[in-house]
C-alpha cells in the first residue's frame, strides 16, 4: 500500500478516536517530492555502482542521518502546534529496514531511544 493510500485509510480512524493524525512523506516521495532524492532511488544507484553491500551501507547511512533527522524535525514541528498536546504524542510506522533486509525495526528502535522523549507510545508494523 502506498503512503498516500495508507494515510487516507488510517487518518480517519485515528481522528474518529480524538487523535491528530500526521503522516510525513520521505524526501522525494509524495508531497515531499521536491525535498530531495528518494531513498529508494539512492539505494538502487548504490547497488548498481557497488553491489548489495554498498546498497545496505547507503540505506543505513540515510536512515540514521538525513531521514531520521527529517522525522525528528516533523516531530518538533508537531509538538509546537496549538492543537497538539506535546506530552501525548504517539509514533507509529512500518519498517523500511524490514522491507529491504528482513531484519526489522531499525528506525523504530532509534526512535525508541533517547532522541524520542516526552511521547506516550510507539507502535510499529511492517509490510
Amino acid at each position: 500500500m502506498m503512503s498516500e493510500q495508507a494515510f487516507a485509510a488510517l487518518g480517519p480512524v485515528f481522528a474518529s478516536h480524538g487523535w491528530v493524525f500526521f503522516g510525513p512523506y520521505r524526501r522525494g516521495q509524495g508531497l515531499s517530492a521536491s525535498a530531495g532524492p528518494y531513498i529508494g532511488d539512492q539505494i538502487a544507484a548504490a547497488e548498481k555502482a557497488g553491489g548489495v553491500s554498498a546498497a545496505a551501507a547507503t540505506m543505513v547511512r540515510l536512515l540514521e542521518t538525513d531521514h531520521l533527522d527529517d522525522q525528528f524535525a516533523a516531530l518538533a514541528w508537531l509538538r509546537k502546534q496549538s492543537f497538539v498536546q506535546p506530552s501525548r504524542i504517539a509514533v507509529a510506522g512500518n519498517s523500511f529496514w524490514r522491507h529491504r533486509n528482513g531484519a526489522g525495526g531499525r528506525t523504530r528502535r532509534i526512535l525508541r531511544g533517547n532522541r524520542f522523549r516526552g511521547g506516550r507510545s510507539e507502535l510499529g508494523g511492517g509490510p
